[in-house]
């Protein structure tokens, strides 16, 4: 990724302060800024019946319709 030269100075000047290269500092911030994003970022979770749902219909869906079956053979 290329960088400006302000920003790139200023990284160096921070990692420098922190006591870490340049490359640690980096994957540590970017660490943190995914955690941030996982722990505030909305789920959606299932039940353990609409799990156990889910799973039966992925190990054995059910048979095309009839309108399914001309559609995918068109």
């Amino acid at each position: 990724m290329k960088i400006n030269s302000e920003l790139n100075n200023q990284l160096h000047v921070t990692a420098t302060i922190t006591e870490e290269e340049l490359d640690v500092f980096i994957l540590n911030a970017e660490i943190e800024r995914e955690e941030y994003v996982l722990e505030n970022q909305p789920s959606q979770q299932l039940a353990e019946k609409s799990w156990q749902q889910l799973n039966q219909l992925i190990e054995a869906p059910a048979a095309p319709t009839l309108a399914l079956q001309v559609l995918m053979h068109r």
